[in-house]
């Protein structure tokens, strides 16, 4: 038998942002509606779990993973004890990560429907008219998402307000990364 050797081509300065994406959902809806809207519309099952501890305060979680296709969600609540750091994400808005090989694409479909209601489906189609009464009930709620990129840089003549607004941005997404990796080995999704 012929002996088989793997090298893995891994680079120590990858970015945590890899195979992540970020939606922030600027809603105060209550977490158990919104969850189960999520999860009506793009068949997940993001379910509670505990609260994710930072700098004292419980922030609210939900997860999901996805084993066919390999993704990992994570829905987070700003609680309205985090403070005043990061001012972009408010309290009660709530922040998804996906994080796996589709996480961009998957992320750019849901962007794409909450940005642009879809055409209504044939009425003979029951799922495809929840999923678009869902879609048009957060429309017409004025909902807006944004698809975050926190390694984009910030242009040079950003004032000093926003290089440091961007910078607890970052601080504030990476503390959440550092506690899903410290903790991934003990979660059960």
């Amino acid at each position: 038998m012929k002996k088989q050797v793997f090298t893995l081509d891994i680079d120590e300065d990858d970015s945590p942002f890899d195979d992540l994406a970020l939606l922030l959902f600027h809603t105060a809806a209550p977490n158990y509606s919104f969850v189960d809207d999520l999860n009506r519309l793009y068949g997940l099952s993001l379910a509670r779990t505990e609260d994710m501890e930072l700098d004292g305060t419980p922030w609210p979680v939900y997860l999901y993973h996805d084993t066919m296709r390999q993704l990992h969600y994570y829905l987070i609540e700003r609680p309205l004890s985090s403070g005043n750091t990061a001012p972009y994400w408010a309290a009660r808005h709530k922040m998804l990560l996906l994080q796996g090989d589709d996480a961009t694409p998957t992320a750019d479909r849901i962007y794409s429907d909450f940005n642009d209601l879809p055409t209504p489906p044939d009425p003979a189609d029951i799922h495809a008219v929840e999923r678009h009464s869902i879609l048009e009930a957060f429309h017409s709620s004025f909902t807006p998402v944004s698809l975050l990129d926190p390694t984009a840089p910030l242009p040079p003549s950003a004032s000093r307000k926003a290089k440091k607004e961007h910078d607890e941005m970052e601080r504030l997404f990476t503390s959440i990364l550092d506690h899903f990796d410290l903790s991934r080995a003990d979660m059960e999704i």
